[in-house]
């Protein structure tokens, strides 16, 4: 995938979003209105933006994008470091 495709779906998927919820993204057996159903319940963001929010996940996951995204999540100096340490250490679960 390329950077400049990657970080666009990023954004549009929220880096601490995809974080939250790398696991159910990750997972291939939840089906993807269960996931957008979730964020929908544990977030302030409207369901097609959940579904959205889903979709550009999942894609970034299936063109092989995870590991420079989790780069780029841990690597950022405006989120939280909660969050950036929680990418960071997926991403050292996957080298």
């Amino acid at each position: 995938m390329k950077t400049e495709r990657l970080v666009r779906y990023l954004n549009s998927v929220g880096k601490e979003c995809f974080v939250k919820y790398f696991e159910l993204f990750s997972n291939d057996t939840v089906p993807n209105h269960e996931i957008a159903e979730r964020i929908f319940a544990e977030n302030d963001y409207t369901e097609k933006s959940c579904n959205s929010r889903t979709g550009h996940a999942r894609m970034i996951i299936r063109e092989d994008g995870t590991e420079e995204a989790l780069r780029i999540i841990s690597e950022s100096k405006r989120l939280d470091s909660t969050v950036t340490n929680m990418a960071e250490k997926y991403l050292k679960s996957m080298t």
